[in-house]
């Protein structure tokens, strides 16, 4: 579809004006470092001091051990947008830090240094049971991987402080028999592109966007786990159904239930009950959307922001009811948004600049046309993805 297309840039460089970094040594705002990846081969894990809540300082570099990964256009034969055409790529948990290398199938974990949260060191890279890892969910004791190449679907394992348990075997997600290596960000083969616990421990929900579709059987519809209370995750699923959406692209939990806000490119998104897997929860339709595909819940108000990757444009919507509540329209030249935390009332966010994401902006949900500096990825290419806070 038009909204995903090649990334074009000269010799796979990105320029960008010097930032001006802050120079504190102790941050007063809600959150003390913010991290993100370069997604390249090698990849590396980006770490910025967060001060005041709206400046980031200068940032730490760590090679993860692994290699990034980008996803193709199957119209164009290029480049996809976005890289992993996932979320949750990077996953904060207590004080450890994990994330995906989709070009070594593989997870990287790291340790978050208690008196400097932007010092990690490397527990261990562990290799993951199938192909072009995207997406990582984590409760408790238990973390799960959500696959989205040759051989797709997710795997949970165990894991400690000293690191990960053997993955276990794969369980169904996508029942294409002929797939593509790489995922398709156009989505004419079916894409893994999220996985979340809800919020209430009781299921695993994974995401799943794509025209194919195999006798009507489902294809595209999320799919759900139950779990145990042991944190041991079902291997059999059930599908969830999303009415006559096609897409569920990425998702964030609502506090306190088995509910969870999905995103749908073309249309805004919907919540879905993974105990009440007979039809969506609220229908959310955004006007004018072209590739709605990434939200976070606003703590303070339950509002669901959405972001769109081709449009300077986000979008609240009650998840409850579906209806939007406000838009906030950035001021500059941003052509979108990728992925997002929300912290306070500002929103932290990869930043689609003419299909590459290789900048991070902190926007002020309290304002309706927020402006806020722009700070480049060190070491990316345009091709970043993951974002993720820690406290």
């Amino acid at each position: 579809m038009f909204w995903f297309s090649i990334v074009c840039a000269l010799n796979g460089l990105v320029a960008y004006a010097s930032p001006t970094y802050a120079n504190r040594t102790v941050s007063t705002g809600g959150i003390s470092a913010l991290y993100t990846m370069t997604n390249n081969a090698p990849n590396n894990l980006v770490a910025y001091p967060v001060y005041h809540e709206t400046q980031l300082g200068n940032p730490k570099s760590f090679y993860t051990g692994g290699n990034g990964g980008v996803s193709r256009n199957s119209t164009s034969g290029g480049i996809g947008v976005p890289a992993l055409v996932s979320g949750h790529s990077i996953v904060v948990s207590a004080n450890h830090i994990f994330n995906v290398n989709a070009g070594s199938n593989s997870i990287t974990m790291f340790e978050i240094a208690k008196n400097d949260s932007t010092l990690l060191r490397r527990i261990g890279v562990f290799d993951t049971p199938g192909d072009f890892p995207v997406t990582i969910a984590i409760r408790n004791s238990t973390i799960c991987v959500g696959h989205s190449g040759s051989r797709p679907g997710v795997s949970c394992a165990e894991w400690n402080t000293e690191g990960i348990s053997e993955f276990d075997d794969l369980r169904t997600v996508i029942k294409e028999t002929h797939r593509p290596s790489l995922p398709d960000s156009n989505f004419g083969s079916s894409v893994l592109t999220d996985l979340l616990f809800t919020s209430d421990g009781s299921n695993l929900v994974a995401s799943v966007s794509g025209y194919y579709t195999e006798s009507q059987t489902g294809e595209n519809m999320v799919r759900s786990w139950l779990v145990e209370p042991s944190g041991q995750v079902a291997t059999e699923g059930t599908i969830l159904s999303t009415g006559n959406h096609s897409f569920a692209f990425s998702g964030t939990v609502i506090a306190g239930t088995s509910k969870i806000f999905l995103t749908d490119p073309k249309f805004g998104g919907y919540t879905v009950d993974a105990q009440a897997p007979a039809s969506p929860a609220a229908l959310a339709e955004v006007e004018g959307a072209e590739a709605a595909c990434w939200a976070q819940i606003d703590p303070r108000s339950g509002l669901a922001y959405i972001t769109d990757d081709v449009r300077n444009l986000i979008v609240a919507v009650d998840p409850k009811t579906g209806k939007t509540v406000r838009t906030v329209k950035p001021k500059g030249n941003a052509t979108g948004y990728v992925d997002f935390e929300i912290v306070g009332h500002y929103m932290y966010t990869l930043v689609n600049r003419n299909e590459l994401a290789g900048q991070i902006a902190v926007l002020d949900l309290d304002v309706d046309e927020p402006s806020g500096q722009e700070y480049p990825i060190v070491g990316s290419v345009g091709h970043s993805q993951g974002l993720a806070v820690y406290g």
